[in-house]
């Protein structure tokens, strides 16, 4: 090489596709498989269920999280250790005791 002549380096061959083309139909086969279709509905989210999990693991978040609400719940959990939770929760338990039934089917189902 003379000095002062750049080469272009030489180009990468691609990388394999995934999943090959044949493996494709075979994955979404075992989908259905595994992810059947019920014929049912999941029950509904329950008050009575929400109000007893506020009270006995409330600090925890599990009442958040059995209705779905995640990222509250996970706030909950990382602020266990302060006990702030606690007294959140108790209150979230009494604001679940005093709502009506259609305000709370609104909100959580």
């Amino acid at each position: 090489m003379r000095s002062g002549t750049l080469t272009c380096p030489k180009p990468r061959p691609s990388p394999p596709k995934w999943p090959p083309p044949g493996l494709k139909p075979l994955l979404l086969r075992y989908a259905q498989v595994l992810r059947p279709k019920w014929p049912w509905k999941p029950p509904a989210r329950s008050r009575v269920v929400a109000i007893c999990l506020a009270v006995t693991f409330g600090a925890f978040g599990a009442h958040h999280f059995y209705l779905r609400d995640r990222q509250r719940g996970f706030k909950y959990l990382a602020f266990c250790w302060t006990l702030v939770p606690l007294f959140l929760a108790l209150r979230d338990a009494a604001r679940l005791v005093l709502v009506d039934r259609e305000e709370f089917e609104r909100d959580f189902v």
